[in-house]
C-alpha cells in the first residue's frame, strides 16, 4: 500500500476546498457569461482550484514521497479560530478595527525576535489602514455599523 505523501494530503485539501466554493458559487447564482451572478467568479476560481489540486494529486501519486512529517496543530487551530473569529468581530467592532485584531494575531506568529509584538503592531496597522482604504474608499463598499456603535 501506498504511503501519504504531503503531495496527496495536500492535494485532497485543495480539492475539497475547491468543491466547497464550487458548491457556494452554483447556490449563489452563477448567471451567463454575458451577464455574470454572484456566484461567477467563486465558480471559476473554484474550477481552477480542483485543477490545481488534481494536478497535485496526480504529481503525488508518480512520484516517491517523503512520508508525513510531524504537524505542529497548535498554529494551524490559531489561524482556523482567528479567522472564524474574524467573522464575528467585523459585525461587533466593525471592519478595520476586526482587520486589525486578525492580522495582530496572524503577524504575531509570522514574526520572531525581539521586537515580533511591535512589528505585529505595526504591520496589522498598515494591512488594516490599506484594506479600509482599498475597499472603503477606493472601491466605495458600504460596510454595516458596528453593533458597539448602534444606538
Amino acid at each position: 500500500m501506498r504511503r501519504l505523501n504531503t503531495d496527496i494530503l495536500g492535494s485532497f485539501f485543495w480539492i475539497v476546498v475547491g468543491v466547497v466554493f464550487l458548491m457556494g458559487g452554483i447556490v449563489a447564482n452563477v448567471g451567463t457569461l454575458r451577464k455574470p451572478g454572484p456566484g461567477f467568479l467563486p465558480v471559476i476560481m473554484a474550477g481552477l482550484v480542483i485543477c490545481f489540486g488534481l494536478t497535485l494529486l496526480i504529481q503525488g501519486l508518480v512520484k516517491k514521497g517523503l512520508p508525513l512529517p510531524r504537524i505542529i496543530w497548535r498554529k494551524h487551530l490559531v489561524v482556523i479560530v482567528s479567522i472564524i473569529g474574524y467573522t464575528f468581530l467585523i459585525g461587533l467592532i466593525g471592519f478595520p478595527f476586526s482587520t486589525f485584531v486578525l492580522m495582530f494575531v496572524l503577524f504575531g506568529m509570522l514574526f520572531e525576535g525581539n521586537n515580533r509584538w511591535v512589528k505585529a503592531v505595526f504591520s496589522a496597522v498598515i494591512t488594516a489602514f490599506a484594506a479600509w482604504l482599498v475597499f472603503s474608499v477606493g472601491c466605495q463598499v458600504p460596510f454595516p455599523t458596528p453593533l458597539i456603535f448602534r444606538g
